[in-house]
This record gives structure tokens, sequence and C-alpha cells, in this order.
């Protein structure tokens, strides 16, 4: 199995009593294989597996991805912790909350990226996206890279 087997659907944010509750699924391929919830409180994720081989392929898939970002500075501060569920999970919903917002950008910008940029960075000019736009923008920026091609 790969990273792209694994995804986030049905994602739902509202305010809970110390933070936000959330619900969604996950899925291996196209297959319902658990719901996550969250109420809210500041406690991990409640996880109720609907298919228990898959959720098992899931569990060895998250194992055998070793440190948890090894470079960033919760590690260089505490040390390395290994990838567990619950932070490929997150990274799932980040993916997700992620995806959204950039297909919301796009429907109304030009949204594009340069060599150098940080990940996740992104420059807009607030016109929606077009083969003018995209000469515009080429002949300032010759680099660029158009998140509105992806959405």
């Amino acid at each position: 199995m790969e990273r792209k087997d694994f995804t986030v659907k049905g994602y739902k944010q509202m305010m809970g009593t110390d933070g936000y509750m959330f619900k969604c699924s996950l899925y291996v391929g196209d297959k319902r294989t658990a719901r996550i919830s969250n109420g809210g409180y500041g406690g991990c994720n409640d996880v109720t597996v609907i298919d228990k081989t898959l959720y098992s392929e899931f569990d060895k898939f998250v194992s055998s991805l070793g440190v948890y970002q090894p470079d960033s500075e919760f590690s260089k501060k505490y040390g390395a912790i290994d990838y567990n569920d619950e932070l490929f999970l997150e990274d799932l919903i980040n993916e997700f909350e992620a995806e959204k917002q950039y297909k919301r950008w796009c429907k109304s910008k030009t949204v594009f990226s340069l060599p150098g940029d940080k990940e996740g960075e992104f420059r807009t000019f607030n016109s929606k996206y077009s083969p003018e736009m995209k000469k515009h923008v080429l002949e300032k920026y010759p680099e660029a890279i158009f998140l509105n091609e992806k959405y």
C-alpha cells in the first residue's frame, strides 16, 4: 500500500467545549474503513473500525513510516517520535482541509507559486484564472507553477 491509498472523506468541523470537534471517515482505496471523531474536549480522536482487515493494513502502513518529522523543532527539542495512527490521521485531515481551501481559492483567483517559495504558500491575483492571466503572470514570473491547473 502507498500513502495515496488512504483518504479522509466527509470531514465536518465545528466548535466544541475545549477546541474544535470533528467527524470524518477513513477510506482505504474506495472502501470506508473507519469513522473518526473528536468531541473537542482536548482528548484523543475516537476511532470506530468498520473493516478490521483494511484497518489492519492501514495500521501496518503507518507502522512502516518510521520517525515522524525528524527535522521538526519538536523532534529537535524533545526527541524523535514514531509515526502512529493519530499523527497520520491528523496529516490526512490537514491535507483534506488544504485541498478544500485550494479549490475555494482557484474558483475566483489565479493562484501560483515560484521555485523557492515555502511549501503551502502561494501568490495570488484577484482575477479568475484564464489563458490571458496565465500569460500575464508568466511574463513577470516565467517559472510560475499554477495551482489552478490542478484544481
